[in-house]
C-alpha cells in the first residue's frame, strides 16, 4: 500500500468494534505484537495483488439530503461495494453471490469523522486472497478539517468478510497491517474503549492535543477545546493528581504533573501543552519526546529545523519544540503544542 503523504506517524492499534456477519466468536480487540514478528528468511514470501477503487461501476445515487452513491469496483473472488454518504465512505464485500457484508468503516476507525478511501485495495496472498487491505483517511477533529488521520483497515474475508484490524501511521504501518492480513483473527466487535481501560492507559503526544492509548489497543482523542473537567480526569486518571496548579504570565490556568507535563486552560478549555523533561512514557505515538534525537525526531516526522529567539526550533505539522543544535544527535530539550505560552 502506498503510505499517506502527511507522514504523521502512530504506534499501530488493532481497534476492537461491533461488525456484522462474524461467523465466529468476536474478540473485544486484535492481539498485535508491539513490535513486528521476528521473519524466517527462508520462509516463503507472500505477494500482494492489487485493485482499483477509481475505476467502478456507479449502481445508484440521488442528490436528496445528505446525498447517497453505491459503486461496485471489481475485486480478486470478491466484488467491493463503495458507499458514500453524508461525506463519509464505506465498503461492503460480496463474496461470489452472496449478499454483500458491510464493514461499517465509520463506525470502526475515525469517531465517525468524514472520511476518504485510498485509491486501491491490496489482496493477500495474490494467488488466493483470504484477506484484504485498504486505506482509510479521517477528519478525526471537526475544528481540523484539513488534518486527517491515515489508517489502514484489515480485512478478513473468509467465512464471513469482517474487520479484523485498524492500523495507525507509523514507518512500518504497511509491514504490521500486512502481517495482521496473513495471521488471521477474530472480527472486531467494540465501538468506543471501556471506562475500566482508561485507568491503564497511556498519554501519546499529538500537535492537535493528546492522545490515550490503552493496552487493549483502543484510543480516544483528548483534542484542544475539551472542558477543563474532562481534560483533567482523563489526565488524572492516568498520571495522579497534578504536582502544581495555578496561573502563568499569559493569565491562563495550568496543571504540571511530574512526568514533566504541563497542560494549559482558558475559558474553562484544554488549549495546550508542554513537556520539557525525558520520560519514556511521555512521547508522540511514534516515540519521538523530550531526549530523542533529531535523527530520530526526522526519521518518525516531517520537521522543519531553524534557529528561532528560543534557540534551535523544530515544527512538526503544528508540534514544535527546541533541540540542543543542529547536529543530527542533538537532543529534544523541550516540547509543545497549541498554546503554551512561550516568550519570545
Amino acid at each position: 500500500m502506498k503510505a499517506s503523504a502527511s507522514r504523521s506517524t502512530f504506534l499501530i492499534i488493532a481497534l476492537a468494534f461491533a461488525v456484522t456477519g462474524c461467523a465466529e466468536p468476536d474478540q473485544e480487540f486484535a492481539s498485535v505484537p508491539a513490535e513486528p514478528a521476528s521473519q524466517d528468511s527462508s520462509a516463503s514470501v507472500i505477494e500482494s495483488q492489487y485493485t482499483s477503487l477509481e475505476e467502478c461501476t456507479l449502481l445508484e445515487s440521488t442528490t436528496e439530503g445528505a446525498g447517497y452513491s453505491v459503486r461496485r469496483c471489481d475485486g480478486l473472488g470478491a466484488n467491493v461495494l463503495l458507499s458514500e454518504s453524508d461525506g463519509r465512505q464505506s465498503v461492503a464485500i460480496a463474496m461470489g453471490d452472496t449478499e454483500p457484508t458491510q464493514l461499517r468503516l465509520p463506525e470502526i476507525a475515525g469517531n465517525g469523522g468524514f472520511s476518504e478511501l485510498g485509491t486501491v485495495v491490496e489482496w493477500r496472498p495474490a494467488s488466493a486472497p483470504t484477506s484484504l487491505i485498504v486505506r482509510y483517511n479521517v477528519v478525526e477533529n471537526p475544528s481540523t478539517p484539513r488534518l486527517s488521520v491515515s489508517y489502514l483497515i484489515v480485512v478478513r474475508l473468509e467465512p464471513t468478510p469482517c474487520v479484523i484490524g485498524v492500523v495507525l501511521p507509523d514507518i512500518r504501518q504497511n509491514q504490521r497491517a500486512r502481517e495482521l492480513a496473513d495471521g488471521g483473527g477474530a472480527c472486531l466487535k467494540r465501538t468506543a474503549p471501556a471506562r475500566s481501560d482508561i485507568a491503564s492507559a497511556t498519554l501519546a503526544l499529538e500537535a492537535e492535543g493528546l492522545r490515550v492509548f490503552t493496552p487493549a489497543g483502543s484510543a480516544r482523542t483528548l483534542p484542544f477545546g475539551t472542558p477543563y473537567a474532562e481534560t483533567m480526569r482523563v489526565v488524572k486518571l492516568l498520571e495522579g493528581n497534578p504536582s502544581q496548579e495555578g496561573r502563568n504570565d499569559c493569565a491562563m490556568s495550568y496543571a504540571r504533573w511530574r512526568i514533566g507535563l504541563t497542560v494549559m486552560f482558558s475559558k474553562d478549555r484544554f488549549i495546550g501543552w508542554i513537556t520539557h523533561s525525558p520520560s519514556p512514557s511521555l512521547t508522540t505515538a511514534a516515540g519521538v519526546g523530550v531526549g530523542s534525537t533529531r535523527r530520530q525526531l526526522e526519521d518518525a516526522h516531517i520537521a522543519g529545523v531553524s534557529k528561532s529567539t528560543l534557540g534551535i526550533e523544530f515544527n512538526t505539522g503544528g508540534m514544535a519544540g527546541l533541540l540542543e543544535s543542529t547536529d543530527a544527535g542533538a537532543r529534544i530539550t523541550r516540547m509543545w503544542a497549541g498554546d503554551a505560552c512561550l516568550a519570545r
